[in-house]
């Protein structure tokens, strides 16, 4: 996505940053980069594209960095938290 593409997202999806050097919003699974495993997973589950607490968490998840997000209730944020969780721990020793 360009500069342009993140923007009207973040707006539509009512994404508001704080921060600057913040790893591109993504709108589809696959763009997350987790494993070919986990996407199938995700997809068996019905999930299609990411919500907007996924969209900006995961990319800076997957970048080890930190963050503080605010969302309503089934907004997705445990899926948010727990699979990049999932995927770090399984690549530990």
């Amino acid at each position: 996505m360009v500069d342009q593409d993140v923007a009207m997202f973040c707006a539509r999806c009512d994404i508001t940053v704080e921060e600057s050097d913040v790893p591109r919003t993504i709108q589809m699974l696959h763009e997350a980069n987790f494993s070919d495993y986990c996407l199938e997973v995700i997809s068996r589950l019905g999930f299609v594209e990411s919500t907007p607490i996924q969209s900006q968490e995961w990319p800076m998840a997957v970048k080890g960095r930190d963050l503080i997000a605010i969302a309503e209730a089934d907004s997705g944020k445990t899926l948010a938290y727990l699979l990049p969780t999932l995927v770090h721990v399984s690549a530990q020793p």
